[in-house]
Formats: structure tokens, C-alpha cells, sequence
């Protein structure tokens, strides 16, 4: 599978987080949602499937600190470092 590295203004995903919860918005329903999210040393911490979904909460029993959340949809590829606390 080839993935397109999304950045800056063609994003297609919006990534936050707030307290334990990442909240993900996507610009539309994607047939398969790929969600990922490592800590900073690149360990693979938890990863979900979503289908056709626009919004989505995720919530997470991380213990406070920086993350890096991956999304892969339609082939294209986003990735934002979020604070959990």
C-alpha cells in the first residue's frame, strides 16, 4: 500500500486531545480509519479500527505525557503529537 504523507493545510483529520481522551474529526467518513498511537521512543501503544466514522472518541488509560498519534484512511497519512495528562 502506498500512503501520502499529509501535512499543513491538505490535512484531512483533525487531532486533539483533552485530559485522557484523543478526539479525532475527519474532514469526511472513511471506509477503513487506522489509529495508532506511540509514545515517544516509537513503541506502538494501542492501535483501533473505524469505518465510516467523522467523529471519534478515544479514550485512553495512558499515563500523563507527550504522544504521537498516527491516522491512516484512504491511503493518506497523518500524524500529530498530542499531551495527555
Amino acid at each position: 500500500m502506498n500512503l501520502q504523507l499529509i501535512n499543513g493545510d491538505e490535512s484531512f483529520v483533525n487531532i486533539y486531545s483533552s485530559a485522557a481522551n484523543i478526539y479525532l474529526v475527519f474532514e469526511e467518513a472513511y471506509d477503513n480509519e487506522q489509529v495508532s498511537i506511540y509514545n515517544l521512543n516509537g513503541q506502538e501503544l494501542d492501535v483501533k479500527q473505524f469505518n465510516n466514522e467523522s467523529f471519534v472518541v478515544m479514550p485512553t488509560k495512558l499515563i500523563p505525557g507527550i504522544y504521537i498519534v498516527r491516522v491512516i484512511a484512504d491511503g493518506k497519512l497523518e500524524q500529530k503529537k498530542v499531551f495527555i495528562n
